[in-house]
């Protein structure tokens, strides 16, 4: 079955023996992200970024990352994401990180609604109704 679906490289859903097979076909670039390094600039005391040699000099400790998606631009991303919540930040595209994961919890998961209280406190008044009548057998009372 495993073999079958693999093969014929598509969407399928495969039932077979009381066994199901679930495949499902991406392109490289969905599990693709680029790692960008992202710095906030020094201020002022302005709001404008000090500069050195025209490029902004980074604050110590205001470093942090941002993960995109191969299939998204780097530069729209950052304009849409980053900047509207930090006015100075900035990227240092020269420590790009390119990586690919699969998230197979993402790609493959299916809700499973839970069962309800009453049916789990019914089941367990059941055993533990079946646990005191298994003592008295033992016990032999």
């Amino acid at each position: 079955m495993i073999i079958k679906a693999y093969t014929s490289f598509s969407d399928a859903e495969l039932d077979e023996n009381d066994m199901r097979v679930e495949t499902k076909v991406f392109e490289n670039e969905y599990f693709g992200y680029r790692k960008v390094i992202v710095e906030t600039a020094c201020d002022d005391g302005s709001g404008k970024p000090t500069l050195k040699k025209g490029k902004p000099i980074a604050q110590k400790g205001k470093t942090d990352s941002e993960t995109i998606p191969l299939s998204e631009d780097v530069e729209e991303y950052f304009e849409k994401n980053v900047l509207p919540f930090n006015g100075l930040a900035f990227m240092d595209r020269t420590k790009d990180k390119v990586g690919y994961e699969v998230p197979f919890t993402r790609i493959f998961y299916k809700f499973v609604e839970p069962r309800k209280s009453e049916e789990i406190f019914a089941e367990f008044k059941a055993l533990s109704e079946q646990e005191q009548e298994l003592m008295k057998k033992i016990l032999g009372e």
